[in-house]
């Protein structure tokens, strides 16, 4: 009975991971493009810790702006040189664009920060 028992844990455990190497593969993420606004050597990166997400100008996505992906050691420059912009008008409604949204990271692709969405897709 214990040997039955272990068998089927066992083809249970390999027939799991064949499942979830096969989903993994379809795990994609979606880069969302840079602001143009932005110098390129803000956005240089050497891992995922060196970027982080925030506005891409004045207004936060709170304020239906946009975000963006940086280098964390330029985001006070960046913040800086935004909020010296002529246009502050702002809307106060949240902003329905995709990097607002919180499944969007920042992360190191190509030695580029960039934002990123997680989501699975089947046909490409």
């Amino acid at each position: 009975m214990k040997q039955k028992y272990i068998l089927f844990l066992l083809l249970f455990l390999i027939i799991s991971a064949v499942l979830i190497s096969f989903f993994y593969k379809f795990l994609k993420y979606k880069v969302l493009p840079v602001s143009s606004s932005m110098d390129a050597s803000y956005l240089f990166c050497e891992s995922d810790s060196d970027c982080e997400k925030t506005k891409d100008s004045y207004c936060s996505c709170s304020e239906s702006g946009k975000a963006t992906a940086i280098n964390r050691k330029h985001t006070n420059k960046w913040l800086e040189t935004i909020n010296k912009s002529d246009s502050h008008f702002c809307l106060l409604l949240p902003s329905i664009n995709e990097d607002c949204k919180q499944e969007a990271i920042a992360k190191c692709v190509n030695s580029q920060c960039r934002l990123v969405i997680k989501r699975f897709s089947f046909l490409n």
